[in-house]
């Protein structure tokens, strides 16, 4: 199995983007045009993806922390871990689909209908979120920003899955971010 695991310590998530810390609104300036905003697009029952991101965020006594496991072709290809500085599991959840939206670039391999992707996360607050055009904090923005994926001609849908149910991409990233948290 080709994986790794990459941990990213002490990621803030409040300030500006100068300070690597992420959660502050943007500025009005910086919004995107209702024109634009994002389409939520959820995952097709019975449709295959080539890629597969499940995403995770985890806040306990230790600390908080985001996992994220992606499957390409239903095999484990990578798994990330992020601790955060003290913030609440909503910001490490946004966190967790950020980068793995990011690590999703890395697959230029793929071509034609193999661009296709979903995000599968546990958290349905995130989800709303991102639905919600009147919700401009930084990290909601960052996912948004999807759109110059679709741009390089990437299908990428969102859905909720049912924490704790036996989902091994669910279970991988929660278990990924539980150890970042506690770091």
């Amino acid at each position: 199995m080709n994986w790794e695991v990459r941990q990213k310590y002490n990621h803030n998530t409040r300030g500006n983007e100068k300070s690597e810390q992420y959660d502050a609104p943007k500025h009005y300036s910086q919004w995107n045009h209702p024109a634009d905003a994002l389409e939520m697009k959820e995952k097709r029952e019975g449709r295959e993806y080539a890629v597969e991101m499940y995403t995770d965020g985890r806040k306990s006594s230790g600390g908080v922390g985001s996992g994220i496991a992606i499957f390409e072709n239903n095999h484990l290809s990578l798994q990330l871990m992020y601790r955060l500085a003290d913030e609440c599991s909503n910001k490490a959840e946004q966190l967790a689909i950020v980068k793995a939206l990011e690590k999703l670039r890395d697959f230029r391999h793929l071509q034609g209908l193999q661009r296709s992707a979903a995000v599968r996360t546990d958290s349905k607050i995130t989800l709303d979120a991102i639905a919600n055009p009147r919700n401009h904090q930084h990290l909601v923005e960052q996912i948004r920003e999807v759109r110059s994926l679709e741009k390089d001609n990437w299908s990428i849908h969102f859905t909720w899955v049912k924490a704790h149910n036996d989902n091994l991409g669910n279970e991988i990233a929660d278990q990924l971010a539980k150890n970042a948290a506690s770091r």
